[in-house]
């Protein structure tokens, strides 16, 4: 339940950014990042360049997350920002998880820093992490 959610809303917010920036859907990406305290952070992103910090009710493309969608995803996506940073043996805070959608898939590149470490379907990363 979950993973399809997620996979939903994401492709909801990549459609939405792919309109309003008039390309397409595989020419935007969603970049997350968190911090020591949780917080996770989400920025669009038009041919994987940052180009603005948007929140998880734009990526919804909703003003008000009525059924909470945003806290059962924040904790999944600070969870996979942890393993990463201690899988590639670097901080949390440099660890960026693109979101993009292939192949009708939602997929996540997985960077340290500027350094490009491996892409994964949103199915497997929620597999690593035993949901």
């Amino acid at each position: 339940m979950i993973l399809g959610k997620t996979q939903k809303i994401m492709k909801t917010g990549i459609s939405k950014y792919s309109k309003q920036f008039g390309l397409g859907k595989e020419e935007v990406q969603i970049l997350v990042t968190s911090n020591q305290s949780e917080e996770v952070n989400y920025m669009i992103c038009t041919k994987w360049n940052p180009k603005q910090k948007i929140s998880f009710k734009n990526i919804m493309d909703v003003k008000v997350d009525i059924l909470g969608f945003e806290a059962l995803a924040s904790p999944f996506l600070h969870k996979s920002v942890e393993m990463y940073a201690k899988y590639y043996d670097g901080a949390v805070s440099e660890v960026n998880l693109f979101l993009f959608e292939k192949n009708k898939k939602i997929g996540v590149a997985v960077y340290l820093g500027k350094t490009f470490k491996e892409t994964l379907t949103l199915e497997k990363q929620f597999e690593r992490l035993g949901l």
